[in-house]
């Protein structure tokens, strides 16, 4: 009966709401408007320091990280890597974790080096930002593009990129798994695929990312992060990918070279 009753008076309030003037209607979202902070009065509430970039401090940060890393390879150096126990197995978990944690350090000064708050010189954050995300595997100029195009499309459904909001299709796609695990096993599905696969899905073939390209059409193809003729960028930008062409391939040698030498060795 409750149910009923809420139905039904929700059909009466949406059938009543529909006489409601105009005028009512403009003056609740003028309201609701004035509500919300202009980005402005944001950047008003921050400190002023809190603007100021030092790059001795961030470079004293790149630094300390380095450290951390170092240390922690050094540490991993002393463990077994023949014949492994279990407790040299949980012992190389928790560097695997440890390190990755160290690692997301120079990723993030990496990241902010991409946004131009790393220092006052795009020479100094570009350079730092292109090694560091190199360490990291990342694309570091055509991600910074697509990254800038995230923040400027937050929460665009179709010209977004990153975290792009599923459509209705996914919902096609994933329907019959949440109705066998339930909300909460599909949301450990969710962290799990996204925190392992959602990546290098989004570098390699743009997962998450704009349903449209920069002309306005539907996407039909790959748009990756490693080949300059990716739809993924304007025409007049493509130069930062052509800039550093052989980048991804000289990464991708060193760390196969690296496994062919030490096979016997820690990687």
């Amino acid at each position: 009966f409750s149910s009923t009753a809420n139905t039904t008076m929700g059909v009466s309030s949406t059938l009543a709401g529909r006489g409601a003037p105009q005028e009512n209607k403009k003056e609740h979202a003028l309201a609701a408007s004035n509500e919300v902070p202009t980005v402005g009065e944001l950047k008003a509430a921050i400190p002023p320091h809190c603007f100021q970039r030092s790059a001795a401090r961030s470079l004293f940060l790149v630094a300390r990280d380095g450290v951390i890393i170092s240390s922690l390879f050094w540490l991993a150096w002393q463990l077994p890597y023949e014949n492994i126990s279990f407790l040299g197995w949980c012992l190389w978990g928790v560097y695997a974790f440890l390190q990755g944690t160290a690692f997301t350090g120079w990723w993030v000064l990496a990241h902010e080096c991409g946004h131009g708050g790393f220092s006052d010189y795009t020479a100094l954050n570009d350079t730092v930002g292109f090694v560091l995300h190199s360490f990291c595997l990342v694309p570091y100029f055509s991600w910074q593009y697509s990254h800038a195009k995230h923040h400027s499309k937050t929460n665009h459904l179709l010209d977004g990129e990153s975290h792009v909001p599923p459509g209705p299709g996914f919902r096609k796609k994933f329907g019959k798994l949440l109705d066998i695990i339930g909300e909460d096993g599909f949301a450990i599905f969710q962290l799990v695929t996204h925190l392992l696969l959602g990546w290098p899905l989004y570098l390699f073939f743009n997962s998450t990312g704009a349903r449209r390209t920069l002309d306005g059409e539907r996407i039909t193809t790959t748009h990756d992060h490693f080949r300059p003729s990716s739809k993924l960028f304007p025409k007049n930008g493509r130069w930062n990918t052509r800039k550093f062409p052989t980048s991804h391939f000289a990464r991708g040698y060193a760390v196969n070279r690296e496994k062919s030498v030490h096979a016997a060795t820690p990687l």
